[in-house]
């Protein structure tokens, strides 16, 4: 199975000796600490390069390097010249990655790398009828990526007019109140994907006042149910006359920049679906022909190439 997995990588250089009379390398840091994320199964995304001349100074002798893992069953590890590089084997949990370092034939110092995979294997794409499909429901964003992401499995929640809030006393479609929300919930996503808000721009004027504090609602609760991410994607742009009066513009001045806000605050993923449509050179094929609001199948497909490129970069 092609499984997703974003591993964190924690690079910690510990202990030094010198070899015994001349010259020998030094460690050039104190450590550094990074993130990397891939994807399995699909080219080369699964391993991590790591320059060592990063963390050693050759100091004018010959370097030779050792490499061991104490886990194969979740990372191995070789050293090729002066490039280290570890290959996530589809396991869940951590390896440490010893290199030793050689200096002219002679024991310089060891460099210690802990590696911790973690498996992502289902995906839930939280949002309204731009999830859903609105009448192309086969045509969604979440079936293209569902194609792209091959045997990881993504399930589409959306729910035709849902919102983050409650808009007004009368409207009924909150997301948190639906079965989709329960039921996205209930299905323990690795990862949640949430794109929500042109709804609650109609009728801006009654969702400001709590839509950022539902929206962080939303976040917390995939967080509790066991999400390891959530990414947040902005509202994509609204085409003039467009057949469900969204304004374009409170979504640009007013939702847009809260969802941007919200996901700097957390630290999550953000992907900026607005400014990619904008970016492209026919902006009205991305939306179905008299409707401005609701993608055309290649605004589903940018949307899923766009997530999983987001994925990727993990």
């Amino acid at each position: 199975m092609k499984r997703l997995l974003c591993f964190i990588v924690i690079a910690a250089l510990l202990g030094f000796s010198t070899a015994c009379g001349g010259e020998t390398a030094k460690q050039k840091s104190d450590g550094a600490d990074f993130t990397k994320g891939y994807f399995a199964g699909l080219a080369d995304e699964n391993t991590v390069a790591v320059d060592l001349r990063d963390y050693v100074d050759a100091n004018g002798t010959k370097i030779t390097y050792t490499v061991r893992s104490d886990n194969e069953d979740v990372v191995t590890a070789e050293v090729k010249g002066d490039t280290l590089t570890a290959t996530v084997n589809g396991a869940e949990g951590s390896a440490c990655i010893t290199v030793g370092v050689k200096s002219n034939g002679k024991k310089a110092f060891d460099l210690f790398f802990t590696f911790t995979a973690n498996v992502y294997e289902r995906v839930a794409c939280i949002g309204d009828s731009l999830t859903y499909g609105h009448a192309w429901h086969d045509q969604s964003y979440p079936v293209y990526l569902q194609e792209l992401l091959g045997d990881i499995e993504v399930k589409n929640f959306g729910y035709n007019g849902a919102s983050v809030t409650d808009r007004s006393t009368n409207y009924n479609l909150k997301y948190s109140k639906l079965k989709e929300y329960a039921d996205s919930l209930a299905f323990k996503p690795d990862i949640a994907v949430i794109m929500l808000g042109s709804n609650d721009g109609w009728a801006w004027k009654g969702s400001e006042p709590t839509f950022e504090r539902e929206y962080k609602k939303l976040i917390d609760a995939y967080f509790e149910a066991g999400a390891k991410e959530v990414f947040l994607l902005t509202a994509p742009p609204t085409l003039d006359g467009n057949a469900f009066d969204i304004p374009n513009d409170i979504l640009v001045s007013e939702v847009c920049p809260t969802q941007r806000r919200i996901a700097d605050e957390y630290g999550l993923p953000l992907v900026d679906v607005r400014e990619a449509f904008e970016a492209q050179e026919d902006l009205n094929s991305l939306f179905r022909p008299g409707d401005g609001v609701h993608f055309s199948v290649d605004g589903a497909k940018l949307v899923a190439s766009l997530v999983k490129d987001a994925l990727v970069k993990l």
